[in-house]
């Protein structure tokens, strides 16, 4: 992976912090480029060589949250799913304050693609129940779905409602969920 050079990195953290700031204030429909640019003390070129509005610079806001060392993951199934969402819990965790403005700014589809190498990381369960040789690939679909849905949506109400679990609390409540066999 390619390091950016230290101008290009402090430049786009001048620009997520002042984003970040207004969205504390404002909402992102009402924040244009040359508010964002005055805000973070850059000039609209040097804008324009890194984003092409402010909604671009929120979505590298959200991939800085998620973004993790996923190297080494186990190859068990059940310990890669656990090791993945530890480290996705982790990270809404640090990062709580941040992710409560992003959020107010996202569908829970956009969260969901947020969290997307978390649901690729759980569709593998298709493979279990794909196991059961009563359910047709309709029924095996719709419970994955089911499953990523629902841990998406457990995530975003711990962040937002602030509820007092810790990411292990939260990682070993999901997997509970996922390990249940599903019923025919």
């Amino acid at each position: 992976m390619k390091r950016e050079n230290q101008r290009i990195t402090l430049t786009k953290r001048l620009l997520k912090d002042a984003l970040i700031a207004l969205l504390d204030q404002i909402d992102l429909e009402h924040i244009n480029v040359s508010i964002l640019c005055r805000h973070a003390g850059i000039n609209r070129a040097t804008f324009y060589k890194h984003y092409s509005s402010p909604r671009d610079v929120l979505l590298d806001i959200e991939k800085d949250i998620f973004s993790f060392d996923k190297s080494g993951e186990p190859s068990d199934f059940t310990a890669a799913t656990r090791e993945y969402l530890l480290n996705v819990c982790r990270c809404m965790y640090a990062n709580s304050a941040k992710l409560k403005i992003l959020l107010r700014y996202n569908t829970d589809e956009d969260f969901a693609a947020l969290l997307s190498e978390f649901h690729r990381s759980l569709w593998g369960y298709r493979d279990r129940i794909r196991g059961m040789d009563s359910l047709d690939e309709d029924s095996v679909r719709l419970i994955a779905t089911y499953i990523v849905s629902g841990a998406c949506v457990l995530l975003r109400q711990w962040i937002v409602e602030d509820i007092p679990k810790s990411p292990e609390e939260i990682t070993e409540l999901i997997m509970s969920i996922i390990s249940k066999e599903p019923q025919a």
